[in-house]
């Protein structure tokens, strides 16, 4: 099985200073399917001005699509937390088994 990766390039200008970026979103894409790689790439066509979005402190780091949000990281956190209580009820005991 092959592994897809859709590519783009971009040119970005952030005080002055001109940066080239490769990324569509901030964690990789990648498919299985050459199809759906170019279904990616279709809203950036050649020549198509576009909204970077980059990290302030370090503005060669780069991306197209602003699709983080931190509630799934939350959420992921909390189970991690619920979880682990529920564990270390159980080894003092507390919770039978």
């Amino acid at each position: 099985m092959w592994i897809v990766r859709p590519k783009v390039a971009y040119r970005y200008s952030v005080n002055g200073h001109e940066h080239v970026g490769q990324d569509i979103a901030a964690s990789e894409i990648n498919t299985a399917s050459e199809e759906a790689a170019k279904e990616k790439i279709l809203p950036y066509p050649v020549g198509k001005e576009v909204t970077v979005y980059y990290n302030p402190s370090k503005p060669q780091e780069s991306f197209l699509e602003n699709t983080c949000t931190a509630v799934p990281d939350a959420i992921l956190g909390a189970v991690a937390i619920l979880l682990f209580c529920v564990g270390l009820l159980a080894l003092l005991g507390a919770i039978p088994v």
